[in-house]
């Protein structure tokens, strides 16, 4: 059983909110990471695609959303563009 995660990080919820977090550059993160869309806004990265010599785009899903949600696009951008990657061990991975 995983150990239980301190009210900082869940804000009463029951998923992990504010992970601890790394910038990296689009081009370092991958299917299956999480990203920081937002302050408590953590979203799982579910495909990207390169749209051009040195953009990407970035498709995501909450957290908290179900399997059966359609993935939406959390941005194009450019090949250095920082994202704020969690950090390995922060979520459980599938």
């Amino acid at each position: 059983m995983p150990r239980p995660l301190p009210l900082r990080k869940t804000h009463g919820t029951a998923y992990n909110l504010d992970p601890d977090t790394e910038r990296v550059p689009v081009t370092a993160v991958s299917v299956g990471d999480v990203v920081m869309e937002g302050p408590g806004h953590p979203a799982r990265i579910e495909r990207v695609t390169r749209t051009g010599r040195a953009r990407y785009r970035v498709w995501v899903k909450y957290i908290w959303q179900p399997a059966w949600e359609v993935a939406w696009p959390l941005g194009e951008f450019d090949a250095t563009h920082p994202l704020n990657r969690a950090l390995p061990g922060e979520y459980l991975t599938a």
